[in-house]
């Protein structure tokens, strides 16, 4: 695994706060990158998420790419899976693959609040834009 350095958080987050969204488009290559720490990759994402603001067309890729973390990092995985089904519009263009099922699933028997709930909003913010395959 590769150790971030004080220079690759410094300039992450330097980019960050230039507040380009499209810069951080293909994110999820550095989400399924496995050489880095799975904390740091979701914890970036996250803040990524509030940062796009739902300006993608699908998140077939993030979503496999949490699918393989959920696991071991539920609360991480399941905190980004509400904030995508947050900033998501039902769309034909928008794609929610069904593995994220699993995510859903695994947040709603959690004995963590914070996971539950983050289950709860991502159901129903998935439930109120029309993704009715989500009701468990």
């Amino acid at each position: 695994m590769i150790k971030l350095s004080a220079f690759h958080i410094d300039f992450f987050n330097w980019r960050l706060k230039s507040q380009e969204p499209l810069e951080f488009n293909k994110f999820f290559y550095w989400l399924s990158a496995e050489c880095l720490k799975p904390e740091w990759r979701l914890e970036s994402y996250s803040k990524i998420l509030d940062l796009r603001q739902g300006q993608v067309d699908s998140f077939y890729a993030e979503i496999s790419a949490l699918n393989k973390l959920y696991l071991d990092h539920l609360k991480l995985v399941v905190k980004c899976f509400a904030k995508i089904t947050d900033t998501i519009e039902k769309s034909p263009l928008v794609y929610i693959p069904p593995k994220s099922r699993a995510i859903l699933e695994a947040g709603f028997v959690s004995r963590d609040d914070e996971i539950r709930r983050d289950a709860e909003l991502a159901q129903k913010n998935l439930l109120s834009k029309g993704y009715y395959e989500y009701l468990l």
